[in-house]
Parts: structure tokens; C-alpha cells; sequence
């Protein structure tokens, strides 16, 4: 019989403890909280000479001076919602603050700021709890802004990331790198370091640079009920050349070091995702498991050529799993399910979730009666009933994470059900856009998922990469099912729909790799496609002067708040104009339409060069109705005035 024992991880039994501890801060363990007093946020020096200052409305390091290197600093977004605590706490000293709020989106959220006067350093650790009753998928964004634009980004062992004034750059650390140092174009301001993983961490966010001035580090993570994460990030101000190599690495050791983050509580240290080993890396293997994956990694169980059972959070058997079929009794109707598609099951109590090789995700009561055999490679035979399992993994094999010719998309709902959408289905997602209504083919959506509450806001990402901040129109979805015919789904039920053919959690910004020419918009707007005019008119300080689109590589904004926007043109050839375009909109095709984007709209453009001729005529190829904003808001409201409208005008990060 195969046994194995504690290895020293975080249990379920002490989540419970941690859970009860009477500290507001969900981070902090009763033994170890420090006496804490209602937070002040006045500024603070270093002993550099750099001011730092907590933001008390979203919990950020903000600027507190024009000597600081930033504007802000480490903002949180947790599904498209900014935190924002609800109680706010400090140290007597002053040196940290503890800031929570107990649901936003169904997670709870603890930060730790620590302000490292000493060493002009600041540590700030944000501790995500599901406290809800199904999985939750998780996007969380990481957001700091520069002062002034860079004119030097480099990673902490000194290689270059960017030089100069790009518009968009993805950045991918390497193996033992753990940050980014950035080199302001304005004399005068300090340099600014962002620790962004540890470089052991098997987890390292998509990290997103705007303009040279905005760096967006992004999780995708997968939360079972009841388990949190901790995610760890630093920040540092200095007066140093960026371009030496040695300078640049010796900033950063107040990171590596080990006392970084000395005082926590040893249970919140293993929580920590992007420092440690612990990982949820196997996501990027097999995206239709990834809520199994994160159970299995709570419950420390490596999936291999056994079927294990875990028996408490100290013990696990392996062997051969022997059984036909389960019934399980859903709300949705009663679902047969042959062993072999079963990937694993996990609950008791109140029901059983069983997790399909396909993606699936089921939840009911199991027929009490019905029993399974576990052979040990002893030949033991343990029988198991199956209602009364915590964790049963099967074996890995080849059909996981791996659709089934008959689905073609799956539907995840808000009680962590997964629902298949037969192949046959013609069906379609009806939204509202900021430009109008579209029925958007199933066939054509990447992912759909849902970023605000009360009510949903979703981020539509097509096969494309294009992407549009999106309402379902309606008050219910009717779609088909593989297994329970039609069902009805309001909006507020649907959490995730993505293709089941793709990966669930796709690379981030895959619109921003090289020869994919995109606009970004506001908001979480994308359209891949390319400018649809032959010439742009810009008028500039010399007077007005006409630029073939063909010529035009990118289009940066540079400027122009409270009056018409102010662009950089980069042509191919490497000439730059600034000036402003001519008139308020701007002709783009993408996905067969040519769209009216309003000029105060685009945040950035990217033209590759064409390639082919096929590449230079799709434009021409397209629908040339025009997609306008629409007059009336699908919701009763005027356009101007409706909530996706003001959601889409709004800066997330301010001015």
C-alpha cells in the first residue's frame, strides 16, 4: 500500500483556524498579528530621500511629491474590480498596513504593505481566499504607472527589455530574473524598480508595458472553494545608471534576500505563489482541468500512472481503480457517468463536484449505495463509497483536457458548474457593444468571462484576439447541452464560455506579438484588423500633411487631455510625427466590418508591415457598413447615459 504522511504544507484544518482568527486581516495568523491601530496614511520618507505614501481609496503606493518615480504604484484588480479596502489598519510604528475587503467578486482580498524606510524598499503581499462554495477563476491584475515615460527598461540582471517610446511591449522574465528597473526620460526623476517573482517561482505573470510608463503584471488562477493564495510584489526608488548591468543587479538584493520577507507568519509564507515552488504552472498543460489541478495541488497529489485516494489531509492510497458507472443527481437532471471519463471527485457532505477528462464539471449527490474498488499494488482491495470521498484522482491518460469530438463549447456557471454545448448547436451569444448589438457565432468566441457584479460585465476575447467589453442582452441565455437539453441561464449565472478546441486560460495579449496589427481601445477594447483608409490627414504644427495608411506602423497616444487627443505616427521607415488626426473618427476593419472608432477612444495602434497581398487587401474585403455607436442603449437607456457606455469611457487607471 502506498502511504504518505504530513510533509509540513498548509492544511485544510489550519485554513479553518486562519479563517476564525479574530485579526481583520485575512493574511494574518492569531500568533503572530502585531498590535494594530486605525491606519493613517500621511507620507513617509526613506533614507534615500524618497517619499512613500498609501493610497487609502484603493490600498496603492501613490505619488506624494514630484520627486516621486512613480504615479502609482502596485494598483489590484481582481476581475475587473478595483480593490478598494474596507478596513484599514497599521502598525503602531507605521511601517506596515494591513487593508482587507471580505468579497470582491466572491473573493475575499487581505493586503500587507510594508514600508522598509531603512532599505527604501516597499513589500506589498495580497492574500485571495474563494469564499465561496465552487471554484472561481480568478484574473488579477497587478498595475503601476510611471511618472514620466521610460527612456530604459531593463531586467534586474541588466538585459533590455525596451528602449525609447514603444507603444506596447510583452515582457517574459527569464529563468532567475525577478524584476524590471526602469530609467526615466526626464532628468531629474528617480529610477524605479518593480520585484515582480521570485526567480525560482515556477509562477511568473504576463507582464504587459503601455507607452513606457504603464507595466500590467497579470495571474490567471484557478481558487477551489475555501483556499487562498498569496501573491508577493515589491518596489524600490533609486538614483542609478540603468545601462550598468552590476549597479542594476545590486539594487535588487534587498528582494533576494532572505529577511524580505522575515516577520510573516509561516502558513501565510506558504501560501505564497510566485516566490516558492508551489505553482499552478500545470494550468498552462491542461486549461479544461485547471480547477482539478488547483485541488490536487491543495491536497499535494501528483497525478500519474495511479488512481489515489485521499483518505485526510495527512494520508493518500494509490492503486487501480475498479467500477463501471456513477448516477449523479444534479440540478440540472440525473447524469450517467462512466468511470472512464472521470478525471476526479471531490466534496462529501453537501455534494460531490466530479470533474470530467473532457472539462466538465458536475455537481449533485451521488447515489449513497453505489461503491467503487481501489486495488493497492498489493493487491489489497479497499472499497470505496463514493458520496462519502474528499478527493479521488484518477490516473492521468491521454483524453485529459481534451474535448470530446461532440463538444464545441463549454459554459461554466456561478456554482462552479461546467456545462458541454453539442458540436451540432448553431448557437449564438447575444451582447451589446459599445457600438451596438451582435450576435456573436459560439464558434467564433475565444473566451467570455464575467468581470463585474451586480451586473455582468464580460470580456468577449474572439478567435481572433479581438476583444470588446461586452452585456448579454436579454435576461436569460437559452443554450443546448450535451447531457441536460435546453437550459435557461440569466446572466448573472454565467461566469465563463470559452471554446472547448482552445485553451481555456489563452496567452495574454496574443494580439501583441509581432505582424498582428490591433487598436487598443479604452476600457478592455481590441480589435485585430487594420486601418480602413487609403490616407490619414494629420495636422500637425507645420500645417496639415497626408500620410498613406500603407506607410503607417504605429499610432501612439501622446497627449492632448481635455481637448482633441494628440498622437505620435510611427511610419516604417522610422519617421515620427506628432500632431492630431484630422476629423473625430477613425475608419479600422476587423471581423468584417469596418468600424467608426471615435479618435478619444484609441489608447494604441500596431501596423506590422504586410507580408502578402492578401494581408494588404483584407481591408478592402470587408464589409464596408459601418459600425457606429449605437443611439439607443439595448438596455432602455440613452447610449450616452447607458452603463456600458460610461463603463467604456472611464480610464481604469486614472488620468
Amino acid at each position: 500500500m502506498m502511504m504518505r504522511t504530513g510533509q509540513g504544507r498548509f492544511g485544510m484544518g489550519a485554513l479553518v483556524l486562519l479563517c476564525a482568527a479574530s485579526s481583520p486581516a485575512l493574511g494574518q495568523s492569531r500568533r503572530s498579528a502585531p498590535a494594530l491601530i486605525p491606519a493613517n496614511f500621511s507620507a513617509k520618507q526613506d533614507a534615500l530621500g524618497f517619499p512613500w505614501q498609501v493610497y487609502s481609496s484603493y490600498g496603492n503606493l501613490r505619488n506624494s511629491s514630484s520627486s516621486t518615480a512613480f504615479y502609482h504604484a502596485g494598483m489590484l484588480t481582481i476581475n475587473g474590480t478595483k480593490f478598494s479596502p474596507s478596513h484599514r489598519v497599521m502598525t503602531a510604528d507605521g511601517s506596515e498596513y494591513h487593508l482587507s475587503n471580505p468579497n470582491i467578486n466572491r473573493v475575499a482580498v487581505a493586503r500587507q504593505i510594508k514600508l522598509d524606510l531603512k532599505h527604501g524598499t516597499a513589500r506589498i503581499l495580497d492574500t485571495l481566499q474563494n469564499t465561496g462554495q465552487a471554484p472561481l477563476s480568478i484574473n488579477v491584475q497587478i498595475n503601476s504607472r510611471t511618472r514620466h515615460r521610460a527612456a530604459r527598461i531593463v531586467t534586474d540582471a541588466g538585459r533590455t527589455v525596451a528602449v525609447g517610446n514603444r507603444s506596447n511591449t510583452v515582457a517574459e522574465l527569464e529563468k532567475k530574473e525577478i524584476g524590471l528597473a526602469v530609467q526615466s526620460s526626464q532628468a531629474g526623476t528617480p529610477g524605479f524598480l518593480i520585484y515582480v517573482a521570485g526567480g525560482n517561482a515556477k509562477m511568473k505573470p504576463a507582464i504587459k508595458i503601455d507607452g513606457n510608463y504603464q507595466f500590467t503584471m497579470t495571474y490567471v488562477l484557478a481558487l477551489p472553494p475555501g483556499e487562498r493564495v498569496t501573491l508577493v510584489h515589491g518596489y524600490a526608488q533609486r538614483r542609478v545608471n540603468m545601462a550598468d548591468a552590476k549597479v542594476v543587479k545590486k539594487e535588487f538584493e534587498p528582494f533576494r534576500a532572505r529577511d524580505f520577507l522575515g516577520g510573516l507568519d509561516r502558513d501565510l509564507q506558504k501560501t505564497i505563489i510566485n516566490r516558492a515552488s508551489r505553482s499552478l504552472a500545470a494550468l498552462a498543460r491542461q486549461p479544461l482541468l485547471h480547477e482539478m489541478l488547483e485541488l490536487t495541488d491543495f491536497w499535494s497529489v501528483e497525478r500519474g500512472k495511479q488512481d489515489i485516494l485521499v483518505v485526510d489531509g495527512e494520508t493518500t492510497v494509490g492503486g487501480t481503480l475498479r467500477g463501471e458507472r456513477l448516477t449523479l443527481q444534479t440540478e440540472q437532471g440525473p447524469a450517467e457517468i462512466p468511470i472512464g471519463q472521470i478525471a476526479a471527485l471531490a466534496g462529501a457532505g453537501q455534494g460531490t463536484r466530479v470533474y470530467l477528462r473532457n472539462g466538465e464539471i458536475l455537481f449533485g449527490r451521488l447515489d449513497g449505495a453505489a461503491s467503487l474498488v481501489l486495488v493497492t499494488p498489493e493487491l489489497l482491495e479497499l472499497k470505496i463509497t463514493p458520496a462519502k470521498v474528499k478527493m479521488l484522482v484518477t490516473r492521468a491518460d491521454p483524453a485529459d483536457s481534451r474535448a470530446t469530438d461532440n463538444v464545441a463549447a463549454l459554459v461554466q456557471t456561478s456554482d462552479g458548474t461546467r456545462l458541454a454545448v453539442p458540436t451540432s448547436a448553431e448557437l449564438t451569444l447575444p451582447v451589446a457593444t459599445p457600438w451596438g448589438p451582435m450576435d456573436v457565432p459560439v464558434g467564433e468566441i475565444r473566451r467570455l468571462f464575467a468581470v463585474r457584479e451586480p451586473q455582468p460585465v464580460f470580456v468577449l476575447t474572439f478567435k481572433d484576439n479581438s476583444r470588446l467589453e461586452v452585456m448579454l442582452r436579454g435576461e436569460s441565455w437559452s443554450i443546448p447541452t450535451v447531457r441536460f437539453g435546453k437550459l435557461e441561464l440569466a446572466a448573472a449565472e454565467i461566469l465563463e464560455v470559452f471554446n472547448a478546441a482552445l485553451p481555456a486560460v489563452p496567452a495574454e495579449d496574443d494580439a501583441t506579438v509581432d505582424n498582428i496589427p490591433f487598436v487598443e481601445l479604452r476600457g478592455e477594447n481590441r480589435l485585430v484588423g487594420r486601418i480602413a483608409a487609403d490616407k490619414l490627414t494629420v495636422m500637425t504644427t507645420g500645417g496639415e500633411s497626408l500620410i498613406p495608411t500603407v506607410d503607417v506602423q504605429s499610432i501612439d497616444v501622446n497627449g492632448g487631455s481635455g481637448g482633441p487627443q494628440l498622437f505620435q505616427i510611427t511610419l516604417h521607415s522610422g519617421a515620427k510625427i506628432s500632431g492630431r488626426l484630422k476629423g473625430h473618427t477613425l475608419p479600422f476593419a476587423a471581423m468584417g466590418h469596418v468600424w467608426d472608432l471615435r479618435l478619444n477612444q484609441i489608447h494604441a495602434l500596431l501596423q506590422p508591415k504586410p507580408t502578402d497581398r492578401a494581408e494588404q487587401k483584407a481591408p478592402e474585403e470587408a464589409d464596408t457598413s459601418p459600425v457606429e455607436p449605437a443611439d439607443d442603449d439595448l438596455f432602455g437607456r440613452s447610449s450616452s447615459g447607458g452603463e456600458l457606455d460610461q463603463l467604456f469611457r472611464s480610464d481604469p487607471f486614472g488620468p
